[in-house]
């Protein structure tokens, strides 16, 4: 990768940082940026209930019910977007799931950037769960022929 995008890799994924600030969810936050083939910024969008949905604090502590309504990042921000997102990256603030590879590439999304896994404080079982998915992410983006590039900071 050459040093010109690499400097725009930094960037978005630390817009998609500040952008997960804005989720409500206490426990966690992410945010993603869609970004078109001349690195303009297309669409944001960061974890949360949908629009129309009550998002009062306390739903968020309700794990089960939390889990099965909450939109995740990604998908906001291609909802938002109201197009397709033919050769837009994704960046994202954190690991990317493989139903969200699925929606990316989906809609059109031709490589995503995410950093590493951030591990420190977390139990041993969260850690295999995520490489799990996050190898299942790999498979996912490679089917459909995104490249899936970590962001090593």
């Amino acid at each position: 990768m050459n040093e010109r995008q690499l400097k725009w890799d930094r960037r978005y994924i630390e817009l998609a940082r500040t952008i997960a600030r804005w989720s409500k969810d206490p426990s966690t936050k992410v945010g993603a940026v869609l970004v078109r083939p001349n690195n303009s910024v297309a669409s944001a969008g960061f974890n949360g209930f949908p629009p129309w949905h009550d998002d009062s604090p306390e739903l968020y502590l309700d794990g089960d019910y939390k889990y099965k309504r909450v939109v995740h990042a990604e998908g906001n921000a291609l909802n938002f977007l109201g197009q397709t997102a033919s050769g837009f990256a994704l960046y994202i603030s954190s690991p990317c799931c493989p139903d969200c590879v699925e929606r990316a590439a989906e809609a059109g999304a031709s490589r995503i950037v995410p950093p590493l896994l951030q591990t420190l404080g977390r139990t041993a079982r969260w850690v295999g769960d995520w490489t799990q998915r996050f190898i299942r992410s790999q498979e996912v983006a490679a089917h459909h022929g995104i490249a899936l590039e970590v962001l090593n900071e």
